[in-house]
């Protein structure tokens, strides 16, 4: 038992090594103060976007890597939102994971 439990352990730890976006390292404090000036400028672009709730919409930099999710009214303001989250400098790509509520 204790032999099948060690694999277990071992077969999860390596399992998880192979998850992601093969991009491992952490991120220095340069990256970091930069995707944090991105994300509150992409804050500020959004709550100008009509559709978008600002609150309700989370922002996750990672490398200039934008992802958006949170709920939307529609396609209209989804596409809104990526199009201003796009235009900020340094962003270097947008995640749309946004839910489109249709009313």
């Amino acid at each position: 038992m204790k032999r099948v439990m060690a694999i277990s352990v071992v077969l999860a730890f390596a399992a998880g090594g192979c998850a992601g976006d093969g991009e491992t390292r952490a991120r220095t404090d340069e990256e970091l103060v930069a995707d944090q000036a991105i994300a509150a400028e992409v804050n500020r672009a959004l709550s100008r976007v009509d559709g978008v709730d600002r609150l309700k919409i989370q922002i996750e930099v990672v490398r200039g890597i934008v992802s958006l999710s949170g709920p939307v009214r529609d396609q209209a303001a989804a596409k809104a939102a990526y199009d201003a989250a796009e235009r900020v400098d340094g962003v270097k790509g947008i995640r749309d994971m946004m839910k489109r509520e249709w009313q």
